[in-house]
């Protein structure tokens, strides 16, 4: 599997970047998983979509890129 951290990189930079691990792709969308606190964020590649969805709570929010 071929990691692509682009898509975190420009949403998140760089530095904050270090917590996560990036879990796959599917359907166009990177998934990425942050270690320690197990919170979700699902990326795709066009335009910056992002969904959290924490392990304590199955509600899905989003949150649309301001680029």
């Amino acid at each position: 599997m071929k990691t692509n951290w682009t898509p975190l990189e420009s949403r998140l930079g760089r530095e904050r970047c270090v917590g996560f691990m990036y879990m796959g792709r599917v359907n166009g969308i990177n998934l990425y998983k942050h270690g320690i606190t197990r919170s979700y964020l699902n990326l795709d590649d066009e335009r910056g979509t992002a969904m959290s969805q924490p392990v304590r709570d199955a509600t899905i929010s989003s949150i649309s890129s301001s680029s």
